[in-house]
């Protein structure tokens, strides 16, 4: 695999990878209270909103992260749309699934140990 594509698919992975990770810290969210003050709420709200599109697979995907904060509760969503029909988080973890065979795809298990090796 070229340097290029593989570091296109590295930086995927780890965007979906923070997709999932803010999706679990936010589930009970609605039992939380209000940030004090308007520009808090927003600076709160702007930081965890985002969305981004891409193709994988053949597959186009739509994923859009909301975050909305009032006086009294916390808001947030997740919507993926793949091919233009709604999905839920399993699309993520499928997808990050496949993005991690295919990164690692073309490396042999001394090399993937030797990598391992480097971080600990």
């Amino acid at each position: 695999m070229k340097v290029e594509k593989w570091s296109e698919l590295n930086l995927l992975h780890e965007e979906l990878l923070e997709v999932l990770a803010w999706h679990e810290s936010m589930k009970n969210s609605y039992f939380w209270s209000g940030l004090q003050g308007a520009s808090s709420r927003r600076h709160w709200e702007a930081k965890n909103n985002k969305e981004f599109s891409f193709d994988y697979h053949k597959k186009h995907y739509y994923i859009a992260q909301n975050a909305e904060i009032s006086c009294k509760n916390v808001y947030t969503s997740l919507t993926v749309i793949v091919d233009s029909k709604k999905k839920d988080v399993r699309a993520i973890k499928k997808v990050i699934k496949l993005l991690e065979e295919e990164l690692l795809e073309g490396f042999s298990e001394a090399e993937l140990k030797e990598h391992l090796n480097l971080f600990q």
